[in-house]
């Protein structure tokens, strides 16, 4: 029987205050010797949310929710695909230059619904929302195909049939030269 990895019930972490480099409470001994810039920056962010004080201590913190768990695994997939999708795109922007065309400034967003299956090959890509120039919607869906199979995708998320399920957002900011690929449901 395959265990439930959704929190359940929010509790409050059994440490709270800074925490050292490593994620380690101010309290506990550490060996950590880090520059002191690196330092700083490791302790931004690295202070406990604020809950209600009728929260209770426990195990089950926002960390265990599945969208953490799963959270290497998505941007391993954004680390592996997002270069290739990147020169897709910029092939395509220079192409269009070449026969004298040009891609508009402005925000161009394509939603991809992605299925794969127990080895982390894909299945079937859907377009949940397209950019409006079917080139850029193309790219973003061929670099899946290039580059699968995808390792150790998540047995937790299987569905029903037995499949992997999830959504990505590609963007691309012409104009502002900004590229972004993010997971937009789980």
């Amino acid at each position: 029987m395959e265990a439930s990895q959704n929190v359940e019930k929010q509790t409050r972490a059994k440490h709270k205050g800074d925490l050292t480099p490593g994620g380690v409470p101010d309290d506990q001994p550490t060996d950590f010797s880090l520059d002191h810039s690196l330092k700083q920056l490791l302790n931004l962010g690295a202070s406990p949310q604020a809950l209600p004080d009728d929260i209770a201590q426990g195990d089950e913190t926002i960390l265990n929710s599945t969208k953490v768990q799963h959270a290497a695994f998505f941007n391993r997939l954004i680390e592996e695909i997002y270069g290739p999708w990147r020169r897709n795109i910029l092939q395509y922007v220079d192409e269009l230059q070449f026969r004298g065309g040009e891609l508009p400034d402005g925000l161009y967003v394509t939603e991809l619904a992605i299925s794969m299956d127990d080895d982390g090959r894909i299945v079937s890509i859907e377009t949940v929302k397209s950019s409006g120039v079917s080139r850029l919607d193309d790219a973003s869906k061929d670099v899946f195909w290039e580059k699968e199979p995808f390792r150790n995708p998540p047995k937790q998320l299987k569905d029903k049939e037995g499949r992997v399920r999830f959504v990505y957002s590609f963007q691309l900011d012409v104009g502002n030269s900004f590229f972004r690929i993010a997971p937009w449901a789980i």
